[in-house]
């Protein structure tokens, strides 16, 4: 699944599920992980937050270890300073001579937000996390010497990594994003732009490398509506947990999609 196309390699990442049943959620992970190492995938789509029952970075080094994967693990400035996934990277790539992906995000549920005392708002995030990318992008890359930075959310002074990282592991970064805010990190720190497919296709990806999204395969049209209706089903359950969701998001991607579900034909 990883392949070339016009001389770029097309990496590919399956996610893993979001599950609230302990007794299921390493298992999925876990599967997952193990159909991603058969199937040539680069590696799972870890998530981070509240929720979670494992600490992100404890699932992706059994994705490194296990099955030589490169995952793309969730960071969310919210959890864990900067210097830490530096120095989670350079472990990486020491023991284990692995390269990793950071799908850098801002984005928790308003309710966990509150949880964790986050009063920032949405544009502030995005400036919050411009300076989390820029200090472990310095840290990792100038490891033979300190390092200083202010900034408005975080500062450091004449701190390094110990460990030496090959240039060839270190770390991919992805903003997961819509808004110009998110844009706007994007540009300044390199990374790549990953958003949602919506019902436009080839006309919603524009400057944006990354791409996310789901498919249901069956046999037939049909039969692939039937498992999708199963899967999402439009009753009222559904309706009042949609609604519940989008109260307890700030993220503009969602409501887009909200809005284009509402807006347009999807079963053409």
């Amino acid at each position: 699944m990883e392949f070339t196309y016009q001389n770029r390699v097309i990496h590919t990442f399956a996610i893993t599920p979001r599950t609230l049943e302990l007794g299921e959620y390493w298992k999925q992970i876990d599967q997952v992980g193990q159909r991603c190492a058969d199937y040539g995938f680069t590696g799972p789509l870890l998530f981070n937050g509240n929720d979670t029952f494992v600490e992100v970075f404890v699932c992706a080094q059994t994705m490194v270890e296990k099955y030589g994967l490169a995952p793309l693990i969730a960071v969310n400035p919210e959890y864990m300073h900067p210097f830490t996934v530096a120095k989670f990277v350079s472990s990486y790539a020491y023991a284990f001579d692995q390269k990793v992906y950071l799908n850098m995000i801002t984005g928790t549920a308003l309710s966990q937000a509150k949880a964790m005392h986050c009063e920032l708002n949405h544009d502030q995030k995005y400036g919050r996390l411009r300076e989390y990318i820029e200090i472990v992008q310095l840290l990792t890359r100038q490891t033979e010497r300190t390092v200083s930075f202010e900034g408005d959310y975080y500062g450091i002074s004449d701190l390094k990594i110990s460990t030496p990282i090959p240039d060839s592991l270190l770390p991919g970064y992805f903003i997961a994003g819509h808004s110009d805010a998110a844009a706007a990190v994007r540009d300044r720190t390199g990374a790549i732009g990953m958003k949602m497919l919506d019902p436009g296709l080839a006309e919603s990806i524009s400057s944006d490398r990354g791409v996310h999204f789901g498919v249901v395969c069956r046999d037939t049209t049909e039969a692939a509506w039937e498992a999708a209706n199963e899967r999402f089903p439009e009753d009222q359950r559904g309706q009042r947990l949609l609604k519940h969701s989008m109260k307890n998001t700030e993220s503009a991607w969602k409501k887009r999609l909200m809005f284009a579900a509402e807006s347009e034909d999807l079963g053409e």
